[in-house]
């Protein structure tokens, strides 16, 4: 399994329906998975391989759900920087987590300096806006542009999918490695606790794994359930 596929199913069931709604910005599912295949496409012609690093640091826009898609599409580990943090807290996690490409907004651009300086891997940078592109770095739009699609490098299950920070209040933050099957069961715990209906994609596209997963999901919440009440 991978997060990529509930993006493939919703292009199949609703391909013209909205995606993304950003201020004056929309797009389709089908629309968003065509960025998404060239950003991937971008992203692999800046060099990244792998298990490449790509830290974004930017609020939440259309735009960086489109490399939570291509990241892992181009076969690359996401990393997610907290935008409260300040600059010396940011470049020892892209220096431990070894970023090689650096994604920020308009919002962020005045750290670049600090960030590019100090962080030794880092080796483009892409700006998220229209503003004047800061030395050394990329528009957003203009890479998708000129790139081509290319395929999903196929990774998932147990796969790094990306690497997320904690806040370092008794020390030195700490990188935590989350796989694609990860985030999948934490999303499925987040359906069941809000009993929110198990998704349409789900229950008819490979609904064996899922179906399995999902079965296993409830079963472990609702023994921990009844071992917590037992045991007050």
């Amino acid at each position: 399994m991978n997060v990529l596929q509930g993006l493939r199913r919703a292009v199949q069931i609703n391909h013209d329906g909205y995606a993304t709604i950003d201020g004056e910005r929309r797009q389709t599912w089908g629309a968003l998975m065509q960025r998404v295949a060239k950003l991937a496409g971008a992203l692999s012609k800046l060099g990244l391989q792998t298990g490449g690093r790509v830290a974004i640091l930017a609020f939440n826009s259309d735009c960086y759900l489109e490399y939570y898609f291509a990241v892992p599409w181009a076969g690359g580990i996401i990393v997610p920087l907290n935008t409260r943090l300040a600059p010396p807290e940011l470049v020892y996690m892209l220096n431990d987590a070894g970023v090689e490409i650096l994604v920020v907004d308009e919002a962020h651009k005045a750290v670049l300096p600090a960030l590019t300086t100090g962080a030794d891997a880092i080796r483009h940078v892409i700006l998220i806006g229209d503003s004047d592109l800061p030395s050394n770095a990329v528009r957003h739009e203009e890479i998708i542009a000129a790139a081509d699609s290319v395929s999903d490098a196929g990774r998932g299950g147990d796969d790094v999918l990306g690497i997320f920070y904690t806040g370092g209040t008794t020390g030195l933050p700490k990188g935590v490695m989350l796989s694609h099957n990860n985030l999948i069961c934490n999303s499925m715990v987040i359906l069941w606790f809000f009993s929110i209906p198990l998704p349409c994609f789900i229950s008819r596209t490979v609904s064996g794994s899922w179906a399995r997963l999902w079965k296993r999901v409830r079963m472990y919440l609702r023994l921990n359930l009844c071992r917590k009440k037992c045991s007050n």
